[in-house]
């Protein structure tokens, strides 16, 4: 899924923020040799519990701590960071945080919480 089909399933106004903000953050990340890309945007229920149930009732590590994320209002994204379409997140913790907390800088607003400082650096949401 492209950028702009995420955004086209995100709260238009969140859409529009990250719109405006999104070249800046790419920037932010290119100082890295990196492109952002959103892996997540909106979620069903149903996929929210199928992730909600891994490292609980399913197999594999725990994703998400929550039923009720505010991916199912289209009010977050989780990006992925990647160099040369090498998807970086996994292995690389001190790199991407790092990153993240640069594209964190960028988006501030009252409105936009970044999960960086709860384990989940790759997750903002919209308030």
């Amino acid at each position: 899924m492209t950028i702009e089909q995420h955004l086209d399933k995100l709260n238009p106004e969140f859409a529009a923020y990250l719109r405006s903000k999104w070249n800046a953050a790419q920037m932010a990340a290119d100082l890295d040799d990196l492109d952002i890309k959103i892996v997540c945007s909106r979620r069903t229920a149903k996929q929210q519990a199928a992730l909600y149930a891994k490292g609980r009732t399913a197999p594999g590590p725990k994703v998400t701590w929550t039923l009720n994320s505010r991916h199912l209002d289209g009010n977050a994204v989780d990006l992925g960071l990647f160099r040369k379409g090498v998807y970086m997140d996994e292995g690389n913790n001190a790199l991407t945080y790092r990153v993240y907390l640069k594209i964190w800088k960028v988006w501030q607003h009252p409105r936009m919480k970044w999960l960086g400082n709860v384990g989940d650096p790759c997750h903002f949401e919209w308030h």
